[in-house]
């Protein structure tokens, strides 16, 4: 008989069964680029992969699912520093630094020209840019940011 794969425990009963394969497949090793492409090319290695070792097409399109998130988890985390997985949203300039740390755009400046403060990523016309990830924890190591939504004074107080 195959080996038996247990997939971690799941609310939906039919998502509970367990994956069979005629084949023991210990290990698959692919190597990729740490860049957005790299889940998209190990994906498409995965119909061929089921075909060699058996698997229902049922349990490749489960299995698809469980190997582009554990691709993406382990490029998120184990590349964090590498700037072709930085999605643009995650650039930012003074005027976000400014409301991030619930300043002015006068004290993000002076901040930026901290000995401590992080890196630019790049250096664009309009100005430096950093990582939203970098100057957020900077913040919370450095300052003692501001709770609640930024921009709005706090309630004030009922009698």
């Amino acid at each position: 008989m195959g080996r038996r794969l247990q997939p971690p425990p799941a609310r939906d009963a039919a998502r509970a069964r367990p994956l069979t394969s005629p084949l023991a497949v210990a290990r698959v090793k692919v190597t990729v680029l740490s860049d957005a492409s790299a889940p998209s090319l190990v994906l498409a290695l995965l119909p061929a992969f089921a075909v060699a070792v058996g698997i229902a097409a049922e349990d490749e399109r489960r299995l698809g699912t469980v190997v582009e998130r554990l691709v993406s988890f382990t490029l998120d985390n184990a590349y964090p520093d590498d700037d072709r997985r930085m999605p643009p949203n995650d650039r930012v300039g003074l005027a976000e630094i400014a409301a991030m740390l619930g300043v002015t755009k006068n004290t993000a400046l002076r901040y930026a020209r901290r000995e401590d403060f992080p890196a630019p990523v790049e250096h664009l016309a309009s100005g430096r840019v950093w990582r939203h990830r970098d100057v957020e924890r900077w913040g919370k190591a450095r300052l003692q940011l501001p709770t609640g939504r930024p921009g709005r004074p706090p309630p004030p107080p009922t009698k």
